[in-house]
């Protein structure tokens, strides 16, 4: 069994100007119009291996159709999804696996030559506790992205 087969692509992730009008133009072309709108500010954060407070970006999000959905994201503020929107302004930026065990996979690409060089953590009422890093591939100018399923940790 391949390693795609155990962790399917989740989403792929846009990185772009303006949100509302990727939604608008991707209901236009696929007739997508089930966005959910984040504000996306992590509890904590680490950009190129340096902790990083005040993270923010402007998401939206699709579920699955075919297989695959779609993350919309609008960096706001500094770090390295602004980063890589100057870079390579509105275009596809990564691909998503959901994974139960978030160390070993994200490991497994760092030890397969990737970068880490974005990991944050998420924690609320209604989905509980999450974390996400990006592996970047030098050789396929790609970020892998590893997020965790949520859950809820006990709290005493």
């Amino acid at each position: 069994m391949s390693l795609l087969e155990q962790i399917p692509f989740q989403h792929a992730g846009y990185l772009v100007a303006n949100r509302e009008a990727a939604c608008r133009q991707l209901e236009k072309i696929y007739g997508l119009d089930q966005w959910t709108m984040v504000e996306y500010k992590p509890l904590k954060a680490t950009c190129y291996g340096k902790p990083f407070d005040g993270y923010y970006v402007k998401a939206a999000v699709h579920p699955p159709v075919g297989g695959c959905g779609i993350e919309i994201i609008q960096p706001v503020s500094e770090g390295m999804h602004m980063d890589f929107f100057r870079r390579d302004p509105n275009g596809i930026n990564h691909v998503c696996h959901t994974v139960k065990d978030y160390e070993k996979y994200l490991q497994l690409f760092l030890d397969k030559g990737c970068e880490l060089i974005f990991e944050a953590e998420m924690e609320d009422e209604i989905r509980g506790y999450r974390r996400c890093g990006y592996a970047y591939d030098p050789i396929l100018r790609t970020v892998f992205e590893f997020a965790e399923v949520p859950h809820f940790r006990n709290k005493k």
